[in-house]
């Protein structure tokens, strides 16, 4: 499942990141991509731990699509 957060903003060595149902997610600063501000969106990958080769290649197709769909 791919999910959009969007950065809403800094504090102290945290990102407070939004999603767009509004929940709130703390990120450490240092684990962002360096070229981020507020307002940047960032998209997560969750899964499972038991994700199989069939399920690898759906990410991978997730992934470009949303890449592509972006750009």
């Amino acid at each position: 499942m791919l999910i959009r957060l969007t950065i809403a903003k800094y504090c102290r060595d945290a990102a407070i990141l939004r999603s767009e149902d509004n929940h709130s997610f703390v990120w450490p600063i240092e684990k962002l991509p360096s070229n981020v501000q507020v307002g940047s969106v960032l998209v997560f990958n969750i899964l499972g731990d038991n994700v199989s080769d069939d399920g690898s290649r759906v990410i991978a197709k997730e992934i470009l699509n949303e890449i592509f769909r972006s750009s």
